[in-house]
């Protein structure tokens, strides 16, 4: 546990960092993308994959494409 939060924080200073040295390109290199596709998953994505009922991606590929790829899906990814 420890070690997720002093690599969260790292990545909140990491990120403050770049903005601040190299202008505001920087966020919209990195940052705006995000929002973005954060966006298109929130409201296209989201309630699809929510139906399926699955807690992993391994189960939504047994569910969609059958017993063999959610099998190998593990692997895969």
């Amino acid at each position: 546990m420890i070690t997720l939060v002093a690599t969260w924080y790292g990545g909140i200073l990491g990120i403050g960092e770049n903005p601040y040295s190299y202008g505001i390109q920087t966020w919209l290199i990195f940052g705006l993308p995000y929002y973005i596709f954060a966006f298109i998953f929130a409201f296209f994505i989201a309630g699809k994959i929510n139906e399926l009922k699955s807690i992993s991606i391994p189960e939504q590929f047994h569910h969609r494409f059958g017993k063999t790829a959610g099998v190998l899906a593990p692997y895969i990814f």
